[in-house]
């Protein structure tokens, strides 16, 4: 595997975006619906109306649809350079892990993707979170970084 180096975090975040989407598509077979990415719709808003974590409504990175099984998919993609442990990431990740279809109660998919070397970080938050073991919560290690 290629190692890279970024300026900022910004472009590492950028990339995994990027690194989620194109697998969302093309291994999932999902339809991207919105991406936090140049030629892309901004996703969605998901509305924090229990007030979960610190109360604010939170815009995951990809917003997507499986046709097949009518569950909406959440992508959210961290860095683990000081993003997984703060307030916003604790109240994106339990926010968007328990939303469901209106239509037919299906819980959302959420996907969080994270450079390999810090899926066990990743695992470990969402372990304290009690997400871990939810069906409908996936720890993604990246390809790419």
């Amino acid at each position: 595997m290629i190692q890279r180096t970024y300026k900022t975090e910004s472009e590492l975040h950028v990339g995994l975006v990027a690194d989620l989407l194109q697998w969302l598509k093309s291994t999932k077979g999902y339809g991207i619906r919105g991406a936090d990415l140049d030629g892309y719709d901004q996703p969605s808003e998901v509305v924090n109306k229990d007030g979960v974590g610190d109360g604010e409504n939170k815009r995951p990175d990809i917003n997507a649809f499986d046709e097949r099984e009518q569950v909406y998919v959440r992508g959210e993609a961290k860095t683990g350079e000081g993003d997984l442990t703060s307030a916003h990431t604790k109240t994106q990740l339990r926010l968007f892990a328990n939303l469901e279809n209106r239509a037919n109660g299906k819980a959302s998919l959420l996907y969080v993707i994270v450079p390999s070397s810090k899926i066990d970080e990743l695992k470990q938050v969402l372990s304290d979170l009690g997400l871990l073991d939810k069906p409908n919560v996936f720890a993604v290690k990246s390809g790419a970084y």
